[in-house]
């Protein structure tokens, strides 16, 4: 995987609550001593489909207006040349019904995954859309009464300025409350209020969170939260990651990923099943002494106390084909029914697809 500018890594863990129990192989994490931001998700709408009580039915109407609407999104971005290269970057005329210059990224729609974030003081809640095709986090505020809103003539603590990082929009600075540290830091966003007189004033009122690694697909003249939370040295490493727990739950993870706290559950339950076990037949059950990183990729899970082991070791990278712009993968090999249907395909990552069982 190739990051070309701010080198994120993102980890996507599709982990079932089943996999969790029955002590499922651990996936790469940041150091357990760095500083990392856990925010609850939730898929908007809930699964994928409603079908669940009917395992061998598709709903192929629901499919096809799924499909239209995701094409929809990708035909917002074009490959350009810059350099030597081609890159991914936003259509300046829209696309789709969106009027020129709009900024990329659907609020408040049925099927996105989000989080929430509380700006200001008092705190107001805001949900955040994550948006895996732009590069860019802003606040939008209409009149209409959909959506969740922030609405800086209601906060104590909002410096405002005059720098326009995109048409109809300021560049505010706001205190941001931070979950799982619970501390507050101010932080500068793209705020943008629609002119009463237009039509996108009619649209929900919420926040995108942009996670594209290319600064290409960035509108706004802003910096990013997760950059911005790295100056402050709010977090230590620039990791982010998310984890699919099920169809409409997870965690999106800053600084590091979520699998320490996975595996602490996992360690947790079989050390207690082990008392039980031992305590029935009148054995008494080792301690368990302090906790461990465990390597990924390896046959047996040997534990290693070095906490400084690299968070690189056992993945295999590879450089992202076509355009430079969005998350992509390599798979080796995709089956149906039992056969190989394709081989070393490339495959773009999209949180808004992204719907485990």
């Amino acid at each position: 995987m190739h990051t070309p500018s701010f080198p994120f890594l993102i980890i996507l863990a599709l982990l079932s609550i089943a996999n969790v129990a029955s002590g499922s192989q651990s996936i790469l994490r940041s150091l357990d001593v760095a500083p990392v931001l856990h925010f609850t998700l939730a898929r908007r709408g809930g699964k994928f489909a409603a079908t669940e009580w009917i395992k061998d039915y598709v709903n192929l109407t629901y499919l096809t207006q799924e499909l239209e609407r995701i094409e929809d999104r990708y035909n917002l971005t074009q490959r350009v040349a810059k350099g030597n290269r081609l890159v991914r970057k936003a259509k300046i005329d829209g696309t789709k019904g969106s009027h020129p210059g709009a900024l990329m990224g659907r609020i408040a729609d049925n099927g996105l995954w989000y989080a929430k974030v509380k700006i200001g003081e008092p705190p107001q809640e805001v949900e955040m859309d994550l948006n895996m095709l732009t590069a860019d986090f802003y606040v939008l505020l209409t009149t209409s009464r959909i959506g969740t809103k922030y609405d800086d003539l209601f906060s104590q603590t909002i410096i405002k300025s005059y720098d326009r990082p995109y048409p109809t929009c300021t560049l505010p600075t706001d205190s941001f409350h931070l979950p799982t540290i619970n501390i507050s830091v101010p932080l500068s966003f793209t705020y943008c209020r629609p002119s009463k007189f237009s039509l996108d004033t009619l649209g929900a009122s919420g926040s995108v969170l942009g996670l594209a690694p290319s600064e290409h697909l960035r509108q706004t003249k802003s910096t990013s939260i997760l950059k911005q939370l790295l100056q402050k040295q709010v977090i230590e490493r620039p990791i982010f990651s998310l984890m699919l727990i099920n169809g409409q739950e997870g965690v999106l993870s800053i600084g590091g990923t979520g699998a320490p706290a996975v595996e602490l559950v996992e360690q947790q339950t079989r050390d207690e099943l082990d008392h039980i076990g031992a305590a029935e037949r009148g054995e008494t059950a080792s301690n368990v002494v302090g906790e461990s990183i465990f390597k990924r990729g390896t046959t047996k899970r040997e534990p290693v106390f070095d906490t400084k082991a690299d968070w690189e070791e056992g993945w295999k990278w590879s450089q992202v084909q076509g355009a430079e712009g969005w998350w992509q993968i390599l798979m080796q090999g995709v089956w149906v029914g039992g056969s190989k249907v394709l081989q070393n395909q490339a495959a773009v990552i999209d949180v808004s697809l992204l719907s485990p069982a």
